[in-house]
């Protein structure tokens, strides 16, 4: 025989106030997200960007990318090989990418009087290793004081980015380059690391007051 158990009323609803203020407190706990800066009214200036590549050159430091914790085809805590660890750095660097960039920025006052503003301009990285976030790289501020429907630019300062992808170390031959057997050794994976040139973001304040902005995300 089945029986049915059946909760007064009053019960049920006690219940579900528990559940919504125990669903109420986990939200609480939660890590508020910032909200993104938003203009404090109808934009005063309008902002116009262009990304300029100063430079990109290969090879640079190799610093950001970890060396391999040991030789392979050697015993357990041997100490890896000079010459092996010079081949290791030497090989990182065909994979290290260094980018140099500068923005040009365009300001155009659209009301009647003139502005002094506060230009902060954004660098944008994309982390190579984790999960690839976006990071800011560098923030650069430059005051400016607009005219009444006169375009005024300025060009940033020089920011660099330096990544190095992911690759295979190198073996020197000659230097325990075969395993057992005859058998070519696998060199051990170098996982990408730095930071990749991502975009920018560029905010006009008056005072405290944001009254334009641009950013890459709005092509």
């Amino acid at each position: 025989m089945n029986h049915k158990i059946i909760l007064p009323r009053c019960h049920l609803a006690g219940l579900m106030t528990l559940c919504l203020a125990s669903v109420s407190a986990l939200r609480a706990e939660a890590p508020a997200t910032p909200a993104p800066p938003k203009l404090s009214g109808p934009p005063k200036v309008q902002v116009l960007v262009r990304e300029n590549s100063v430079a990109t050159a290969v090879g640079g430091s190799s610093a950001a990318t970890p060396a391999p914790g040991g030789a392979k085809g050697g015993g357990k805590g041997q100490t890896p090989n000079p010459a092996q660890a010079a081949a290791t750095a030497l090989d990182a660097e065909k994979f290290t990418r260094t980018t140099k960039k500068t923005l040009t920025v365009t300001l155009v006052d659209v009301t009647g009087a003139n502005m002094d503003v506060n230009v902060k301009t954004t660098f944008l990285g994309r982390d190579e290793a984790g999960k690839h976030e976006v990071v800011e790289e560098k923030t650069v501020e430059n005051k400016v004081t607009l005219q009444p429907r006169k375009a005024q630019d300025f060009t940033t300062e020089e920011v660099s980015f330096t990544h190095t992808t992911a690759h295979h170390a190198a073996i020197k031959k000659g230097s325990g380059g075969a395993g057992a057997g005859g058998r070519n050794a696998v060199s051990s994976m170098i996982p990408a690391s730095g930071h990749a040139y991502y975009g920018y973001r560029v905010e006009v304040f008056q005072g405290q007051d944001l009254v334009g902005m641009a950013s890459s995300e709005m092509h």
